[in-house]
């Protein structure tokens, strides 16, 4: 017979292994694994707070707090407690303040040298306060540090390192993941449609809100789905309401995060997550009631003078374009009627809520936005040039 029938028929005769010598052997390569781990570690440990320092990063948040214009209603250290493979400091808080000054504030935290992630948050409509653009916002912010206790053996060593690494890539990519969900919310939102409570937690988003009908909310809801934050949205309840006098649709509605950095393919890289920076500029409130828009648009003339007529009925007669820092560029339109009105970037002319978006010396660029069939939002460019005046 050949070697390959006689492995075949002759059943295999384990040879005896010296059990040191196995024992060193795999010590020795758990050894070098844990080198090379601790190694990886270094960088991400640089992330992490020593114990003495978790005071003054949560002082230091609090003086930066009395610099903007939200206003500090609870701000509470809590104690220690083990999380997974890493201990956890939480922090509570209640704010209140404009819902740009809030994300500009998570966008701030997410800078920060050491990991800082709101773990838990929930946004309150003030819509029948004194100043409906505040909000109250409660939640928690947690910064992490490595436990100090090592176990026994170095295989046990090496799976704590595992998950440390694991839990502290994790963190890595979810610190901005709080202000990108703030900031797709303004970006999906229609003028149509306002939100009243926004619950945010690590797996899932809630919302509620009122619009101007079933098929706003079921844009938005599609606007939130196209989002590479979300996977899927859920609207779970749909009723009409009275309003002040006006026939509006609340809803609830949920939907599910993208997992980063997990065991599916719904992660995003961590190079989107580093280079992620929120820019409020141009930005709606998603919070802010949406029963002045729906009661003006239903009086004829939207919003005040500069919405009354088309684009093309307005005529540009002056622009400055400020070149120096600091300074603002305005431009005068008159319209139809002889009136002249002051505008500048941002403002909105026209009956299709064109936004102007720049101001030049020879004209200004305007945004307009449009409905197709589908009720997706086409954005068209359009522009005023400057008219020759007459003597």
């Amino acid at each position: 017979l050949g070697l390959g029938a006689l492995l075949w028929a002759s059943p295999a005769v384990a040879q005896p292994v010296d059990p040191s010598q196995r024992d060193g052997t795999e010590t020795t390569e758990a050894e070098a694994d844990r080198a090379t781990l601790e190694a990886e570690m270094q960088a991400l440990r640089a992330t992490l707070p020593e114990a003495g320092e978790v005071p003054n990063l949560w002082e230091g948040i609090r003086i930066h707090l009395e610099t903007t214009d939200l206003t500090v209603q609870l701000f509470e250290p809590l104690p220690e407690e083990a999380d997974g493979p890493l201990l956890a400091h939480t922090l509570r808080f209640e704010l209140q303040g404009r819902y740009h000054s809030l994300t500009a504030l998570f966008d701030r935290l997410a800078r920060l040298p050491h990991t800082v992630v709101v773990t838990h948050l929930e946004l309150i409509s003030s819509e029948y306060s004194e100043d409906p653009s505040q909000i109250r916002a409660l939640g928690q912010l947690t910064t992490y540090r490595l436990t100090e206790e090592r176990p026994s053996g170095v295989s046990a060593q090496l799976e704590l390192l595992r998950e440390q690494k694991r839990a502290l890539t994790v963190l890595q990519a979810q610190k901005h993941s709080t202000v990108e969900i703030l900031d797709a919310l303004t970006a999906a939102s229609p003028r149509e449609l306002s939100l009243l409570r926004l619950g945010a937690s690590p797996n899932t988003i809630a919302l509620t809100g009122r619009a101007d009908g079933n098929a706003t909310v079921a844009r938005f809801a599609k606007k939130l789905e196209s989002s590479p934050l979300f996977i899927q949205v859920y609207i779970d309840s749909v009723e009409k309401v009275g309003d002040g006098g006006v026939q509006l649709t609340e809803f609830a509605m949920r939907a599910r995060r993208v997992r980063r950095f997990g065991d599916h393919s719904e992660s995003v890289s961590s190079a989107e997550a580093i280079s992620y920076s929120y820019d409020p500029y141009g930005k709606r409130d998603p919070f802010l009631s949406v029963l002045p828009e729906i009661e003006i648009a239903s009086a004829g003339c939207q919003v005040g003078p500069l919405q009354c007529y088309t684009l093309s009925e307005y005529r540009l007669i002056g622009a400055i374009s400020a070149k120096t820092e600091g300074a603002s560029s305005y431009a005068i339109v008159r319209d139809p009627t002889g009136a002249e009105h002051v505008v500048r970037v941002g403002d909105y002319i026209g009956q299709k809520w064109g936004q102007i978006t720049s101001i030049e010396p020879d004209r200004i660029e305007v945004t307009e936005e449009y409905n197709n069939m589908d009720g997706d939002l086409l954005k068209i460019q359009k522009s005023l040039t400057l008219v020759e005046q007459t003597k």
